[in-house]
C-alpha cells in the first residue's frame, strides 16, 4: 500500500490510493531572520522560487499527510527523498493535468536527486489532483479543494512577511523583526521568533546587530504592547 510519507511498493500503481493532505508549513523564523540577514548584508532579497527545509533562506516546508515530503541535508538521517520543491509549480499545476517540474536536486540539475527531467505528472479530476512520480514509483492523490485551500493559507501567511517588507521600507523603522512584530503588535509572530534561545543568543555574541535585549522590553512598554513586554520579560 502507499505509505503515507511517499514510499511506496513496486506494485503500488495497482493498490486504489488514499486521498492525501498537503500542506504547507512556514517557519516564520527561519524566513525573518533571512530577510533581516540579507538587509543586514545589504544584499536585496530576490523572491525564493526553490525552497526546501534544511535551508535557512528556504524556509517554507512542503508536509504531504503531515510528513515533509522533500529534505536537502544529507547529514540528517533517513530521509524518504532528498531535494527541493518548486512553489511556482504547485501553483501552476492547478491549471490543468500536464508535466510540472516541482521537484528537482538542490544543484537544480533534477536527474541529479533522481528525479524525472520531465518532471512530476499531474492529473486533474473533477474532485481530484493527481501527482504521479514515475522516478519513485509513488502516486499522491489529493482533494483538489483542500489542495486550493493549502495554498490560500499560505499566501495568508507569506502577507505576514510582506507585511514585515513593507514596515522596514517606512521612514524611521529598522530591519529588526523584534521591532517590527513589537511595534505592529504581531505577538504571534513574535512568540515565534522567542523559541528558543536563538535571538538572546545572537542579541550577546553580535551587539552590532541587535541592540541589548532588555531594549526589546522597554521598546514594547514604549508602544504599550503589554503582551508582547510580557514575552519578553519572560526571556530576561
Amino acid at each position: 500500500m502507499i505509505m503515507c510519507n511517499g514510499f511506496t511498493e513496486k506494485n503500488a500503481y495497482k493498490v486504489q490510493m488514499k486521498i492525501s493532505t498537503i500542506r504547507f508549513e512556514p517557519d516564520f523564523k527561519a524566513g525573518l531572520m533571512d530577510k533581516y540577514d540579507c538587509y543586514y548584508r545589504g544584499r536585496e532579497y530576490g523572491p525564493q522560487s526553490y525552497l526546501c527545509d534544511d535551508y535557512d533562506e528556504n524556509w517554507v516546508h512542503l508536509a504531504v499527510d503531515d510528513a515533509y515530503l522533500v529534505r536537502c541535508d544529507y547529514y540528517a538521517g533517513h530521509v524518504e527523498y532528498y531535494g527541493v520543491y518548486t512553489l511556482e509549480a504547485i501553483r501552476e499545476s492547478l491549471s490543468g493535468s500536464g508535466r510540472y517540474q516541482i521537484f528537482n536536486c538542490s544543484c537544480l540539475v533534477p536527474e541529479c536527486g533522481g528525479w524525472d527531467e520531465d518532471g512530476t505528472i499531474v492529473s486533474h479530476t473533477a474532485a481530484f489532483i493527481d501527482w504521479e512520480l514515475p522516478e519513485k514509483q509513488v502516486k499522491y492523490r489529493f482533494n483538489k479543494e483542500q489542495y486550493k485551500s493549502a495554498l490560500r493559507d499560505l499566501d495568508k501567511s507569506l502577507e505576514l512577511i510582506s507585511a514585515y517588507d513593507s514596515w522596514t521600507q517606512a521612514p524611521g523603522n529598522s530591519n529588526d523583526p523584534l521591532l517590527w512584530a513589537i511595534s505592529t503588535n504581531q505577538n504571534d509572530m513574535l512568540r515565534a521568533l522567542l523559541v528558543g534561545d536563538d535571538i538572546a543568543s545572537i542579541s550577546e555574541h553580535d551587539p552590532e546587530k541587535f541592540g541589548p535585549f532588555e531594549s526589546y522590553a522597554a521598546h514594547a512598554k514604549e508602544v504599550g504592547n503589554v503582551e508582547a513586554f510580557e514575552l519578553i520579560s519572560e526571556k530576561l
